[in-house]
């Protein structure tokens, strides 16, 4: 995805660097007049000094220099505390469902709130796509383990 992305020149990258070492890298999508954060990792020997915030900051300040994409999307969730500082202007995005005339139409809209209501009650008890965690030892909710590697000493217990 990365390497299809450089190719068609839709990569922007940015990293920081400390006396030749790579501190941090982060990776964004340019998607028409704007841009979809990908990546932002550091290195741990870092970490005490930032060097992801840091870099975040620099990416915004260049988004502000003439020739930047007009948006960014930075990806966080709408509670994250730091992103919440860092990005002050936030959009909220919505997805909606019309019916255009039709009867079928109507009534898929009107069921639609029952079937995502029935989904989320299934995948709650274990059914679909996304288990349920499953009960330990202890009666603690736990996620399965995969098994490790051939040979791997199992560090689980």
């Amino acid at each position: 995805m990365v390497r299809g992305a450089f190719e068609r020149g839709r990569l922007l990258g940015l990293g920081l660097r400390v006396g030749g070492h790579l501190a941090a890298k982060r990776l964004s999508f340019t998607l028409g007049t704007g841009a979809m954060a990908f990546k932002l990792g550091f290195d741990e020997e870092f970490a005490r000094q930032s060097p992801g915030v840091l870099l975040e900051m620099e990416n915004i300040r260049r988004l502000h220099a003439p020739g930047a994409p007009a948006w960014m999307d930075c990806g966080a969730v709408p509670y994250s505390e730091l992103f919440n500082r860092m990005w002050i202007h936030r959009r909220s995005i919505e997805t909606l469902l019309l019916a255009i005339g039709r009867p079928i139409g109507s009534v898929m809209v009107s069921v639609l709130p029952v079937l995502r209501l029935a989904n989320r009650f299934l995948r709650a008890r274990g059914f679909g796509r996304r288990a349920a965690a499953t009960s330990g030892e202890d009666g603690a909710g736990e996620l399965p383990r995969a098994p490790p590697p051939d040979g791997a000493p199992d560090s689980s217990r």
